[in-house]
């Protein structure tokens, strides 16, 4: 009769099929890798709901050869916690050690949401049935498409993710540099760790204030933001977070954000602004954040 393994036998066998997974799988070697992807996109869902310092969890996505989960949210206090699960593993089934990932979880901290997200809707659909089997009616179980392991940036449902947390027109354009962004600051830059807000207000300024702070603006800002996209019909677009206005225009078939730090305008300045498009730019542009461009967010459109 086989004895029953020991914990540490089972956290050394989800170490070696984590790290199986981090490498190869189905995801391996074309795209995005499955769990950065997923990992980006759950950044992004988690920035399009966030209300302020309350709300900003702790994220922290583990490296090749985890243990147990690939991607933490902690927040503030202890008082929530999402631990995901994130396979791209062809035949995935709860008797594997996947079940006793999840129990190990539940055991250290029972008031977490567990979700295991996989790379098939059918796959999720099977997990989901199965899961009561297994005692594991505590996992919620989703998934992300494993073809958008390419060109994430062109799915319905991450531009309206990126368009939540965008200063700027929603366009193709946009939506590919900003998923680009934070895809290359999260991994390279922040080594898949850190705050949501302090993680966005870095996103806001390396990308010259194309994605917003999360910081959210004042009534007031608000009320202007409106008069102006009112009074300029489209011909620029205007959005603003807690300390930065974008005004976007079209040069010729290029689409120009132009940042404003909002404390550098002139008071007087809104109670008579120019009422033409091109000689609103023009004035606005005085005030504008004197930093270098870079080009990716310049690029021609049609």
């Amino acid at each position: 009769m086989r004895r029953k393994p020991t914990e540490p036998e089972i956290l050394a066998e989800i170490a070696s099929t984590s790290l199986r997974q981090h490498v190869g799988g189905a995801a391996g070697g074309k795209g995005y890798h499955f769990q950065d992807l997923v990992a980006v996109a759950r950044i992004l869902e988690c920035g399009s709901t966030c209300l302020g310092i309350g709300d900003s969890p702790l994220i922290t996505q583990e490296k090749r050869g985890s243990k147990t989960d690939d991607l933490h949210m902690d927040w503030p206090e202890g008082s929530f916690s999402r631990r995901y699960q994130i396979k791209s593993e062809e035949e995935l089934g709860w008797d594997t050690n996947l079940q006793k990932q999840f129990i190990v979880e539940h055991r250290k901290d029972p008031h977490a949401e567990l979700v295991l997200t996989v790379h098939r809707m059918d796959l999720a659909e099977k997990l989901k049935i199965e899961r009561h089997d297994y005692e594991l009616s505590f996992v919620t179980v989703n998934h992300v498409s494993i073809a958008l392991r390419h060109n994430p940036h062109h799915n319905r449902e991450i531009c309206r993710l990126i368009d939540s947390v965008s200063l700027v027109p929603a366009h193709p354009t946009f939506f590919a540099s900003i998923w680009h962004h934070i895809y290359s600051v999260w991994i390279h830059d922040w080594e898949r760790k850190g705050d949501l807000l302090e993680l966005f207000e870095d996103l806001s300024r390396t990308s010259r204030y194309i994605i917003s702070s999360l910081k959210a603006p004042s009534n007031e800002t608000n009320d202007l933001v409106w008069l102006l996209n009112e009074t300029m019909k489209g011909k620029l677009h205007f959005a603003a977070d807690s300390e930065t206005l974008v005004v976007t225009g079209r040069q010729g078939r290029t689409l120009v954000p132009l940042p404003v730090l909002m404390s550098a305008v002139d008071d007087g300045f809104w109670n008579d602004f120019p009422q033409d498009p091109w000689e609103f730019w023009d004035a606005i542009g005085g005030f504008g954040i004197d930093e270098d461009c870079d080009d990716e967010y310049y690029d021609s459109v049609d």
